[in-house]
């Protein structure tokens, strides 16, 4: 899997090119925030509605697929239901992360905008987020790419923290 870096801004969004964006949204936290937050704004407030009709829950273990074009610059827009935000922890944010794999292998999407749960709100260090994503992909999945919503300094921290689980890797063999 390539990662890469898109900060969390609809001009920088509309510049990545992707087959789908997955959003995780909390049951209990509205109105919409972070990648959905933003979706939410440009589609008028589609998300919001569908929220308040019940459509959208934001419960464990829900997903809605909805079309993301023409307002938006990815084909499709998957919302994950992460459960109550104060129930997250570490073992929710790895079930969320396996279950965001599963939906992008079922989509067949080989480019994917993807919003790590609780990074938004801060819930997790961009550090762990991304040793639970290296974790939770260790099957070969060479031919993804994904482009994580994150602003420059928890980028840096990934990256930084990323090169050095590579150095630490080489020194063992």
């Amino acid at each position: 899997m390539e990662l890469r870096f898109v900060p969390p801004e609809l001009a920088a969004l509309d510049d990545v090119v992707a087959d789908v964006a997955i959003c995780p949204v909390w049951s209990d936290v509205r109105p919409f925030q972070g990648l959905a937050g933003l979706a939410d704004f440009r589609l008028a407030g589609r998300l919001s509605a569908l929220a308040l009709r019940r459509f959208v829950t934001g419960a464990e273990g829900e997903t809605v697929l909805l079309p993301g074009r023409p307002k938006l610059a990815f084909p499709q827009l998957v919302l994950v239901g992460a459960g109550e935000r104060a129930a997250f922890d570490e073992v929710v944010l790895l079930g969320l992360v396996e279950r965001i794999l599963r939906i992008t292998a079922g989509l067949g999407a080989t480019a994917c905008v993807v919003e790590l749960p609780g990074r938004a709100d801060e819930l997790v260090p961009p550090e762990r987020a991304a040793e639970l994503l290296v974790t939770a992909s260790a099957r070969e999945r060479d031919e993804e790419t994904w482009t994580l919503v994150e602003e420059g300094a928890a980028r840096d921290r990934i990256l930084g923290h990323m090169r050095e689980a590579r150095r630490r890797v080489r020194r063992v063999e």
